[in-house]
């Protein structure tokens, strides 16, 4: 890292003192790896690597090194989508059907003419997520891209549209397919034209040629006794069904451009890029309170500290409640997301009113967000919280969580397969054959 102006000496220095509670952190989930970056008015303050991108190898991770940033994807789509509107391509209220005549939702034919970009961006719409349907074992991706108008328009409703906030992968795929259809492109071209190539963002792709070999951290799962094994690399490449929902490759150093790059919304400067404050402004409420309202934008989560942070993260399922982070500083307004792939769990994050920017990419699935309690500590420096919290202890809660429900899931999975495998017994064996073999069927 270059010579830091004095300036910044002071923020890189108390960055520098929590990497001792961060390696603990990394050691609480067992996570293979962590790469972190923090800028601060366009300069950057802290980049560094722990732990290993290959670890059969050994390999620690380095600037080059690229990740797949699964959901962190989602800016990005909604970057694209607001180019095009600046050029006339669509419009954000305009009925998706004018796009995609196919649209028929069948559960809820009424949302037909209703949905918009603006809701399928901002998870509003209402309808089922249903990730089960595209995701198979080993990372590996079960259904073809030509199938997802056909699979929205099967998704049914859980909540009217508009009256909540229900996070929807295939809403993504859906805007994916409205890029495509208006520009006669993949979205991958099209993403590369608009946002990537004017913010020179050369190590971030989702076109498979253009990721070069062996640059990718491997992705690793935490079994319960912190035992890493290495999953199967993840495709959704351009092209791939659910790629415009979390398929793009980036580095540490380009999300710190990106990040800066949306923050010049809150200066002087001229943006780079049209409808910046579209996209960060609040469209759902992810939760509504006097205290502090939190929001979704587009590809963003929105408070104002005192805050919860990690609702996109699969930490707050693990706890009773998250923590309340900024309570010993000024209010901030923080944008965030979580992003989440097989073997892979990161965390950006946004500050305005100091100009910074977060990033903290993992190659693991590990037990609890390790990128999420990450990104908290080092926000707690950004904020200069007086007091910060030590999210050690909250991760160790998440971290028993996250294995006694593997070990309740292995126990149900197993009760299920001997009941079924009695219930064929029973199907083909006299009751007396079925009684002599087990002996416990007896009520």
């Amino acid at each position: 890292m270059p010579l830091l102006l004095p300036e910044f000496a002071s923020l890189h220095n108390r960055l520098i003192h929590v990497l001792p509670q961060i390696e603990a952190l990394k050691n609480v989930g067992g996570t293979a790896g962590i790469s972190i970056g923090v800028m601060s008015h366009g300069h950057v303050v802290l980049e560094t690597n722990l732990g290993f991108a290959n670890v059969e190898r050994r390999l620690v991770a380095n600037s080059s090194t690229r990740y797949p940033i699964a959901s962190l994807t989602k800016a990005f789509v909604a970057a694209t989508i607001a180019q095009l509107v600046d050029e006339g391509l669509l419009k954000w209220d305009e009925p998706l059907t004018s796009y995609i005549p196919e649209l028929a939702f069948e559960h809820n034919p009424s949302l037909t003419g209703q949905l918009s970009l603006i809701d399928i961006l901002s998870h509003r719409t209402g309808l089922a997520r249903l990730d089960a349907l595209w995701l198979g074992a080993d990372s590996q991706t079960i259904m073809a891209k030509n199938f997802t108008v056909a699979m929205c328009n099967l998704l049914p409703s859980v909540h009217p549209v508009r009256s909540k906030w229900l996070y929807n992968n295939w809403m993504y795929a859906l805007a994916g397919e409205v890029i495509e259809r208006v520009t006669n492109q993949s979205w991958g071209q099209v993403l590369s034209t608009r946002v990537l190539n004017r913010l020179n963002l050369s190590h971030t792709t989702v076109i498979a040629s253009e990721i070069p070999p062996d640059s990718l951290a491997l992705p690793y799962m935490v079994l319960d006794d912190s035992t890493l094994v290495q999953v199967g690399k993840m495709g959704l490449t351009d092209g791939d069904v659910m790629t415009s929902a979390g398929g793009m490759r980036s580095t540490v150093g380009d999300l710190l451009t990106w990040g800066n790059s949306l923050l010049s919304l809150f200066r002087d400067d001229e943006t780079p890029l049209a409808s910046l404050n579209t996209i960060l402004s609040g469209h759902s409420f992810i939760n509504s309170i006097a205290v502090s309202d939190e929001v979704y934008a587009l590809g963003f989560a929105k408070v104002i500290t005192p805050a919860q942070f990690g609702k996109i993260s699969f930490n707050p399922s693990l706890l009773e409640a998250m923590p309340v982070i900024g309570a010993g500083s000024k209010p901030e307004q923080v944008f965030y997301h979580s992003g989440a792939g097989a073997g892979y769990n990161h965390c950006f994050m946004l500050v305005p009113g100091s100009q910074s920017v977060i990033v903290v990419l993992t190659n693991s699935v590990s037990q609890g967000d390790t990128a999420d309690w990450v990104a908290q500590s080092l926000l707690q420096v950004i904020l200069n919280e007086k007091h910060p919290l030590d999210l050690k202890p909250f991760a160790e809660r998440a971290a028993a969580k996250w294995r006694r429900t593997h070990h309740e899931m292995t126990e149900a999975l197993e009760k299920d397969f001997s009941q079924a495998r009695l219930a064929r017994a029973y199907a083909r064996s006299s009751p007396r054959q079925v009684l002599a073999q087990n002996p416990r069927a007896l009520p």
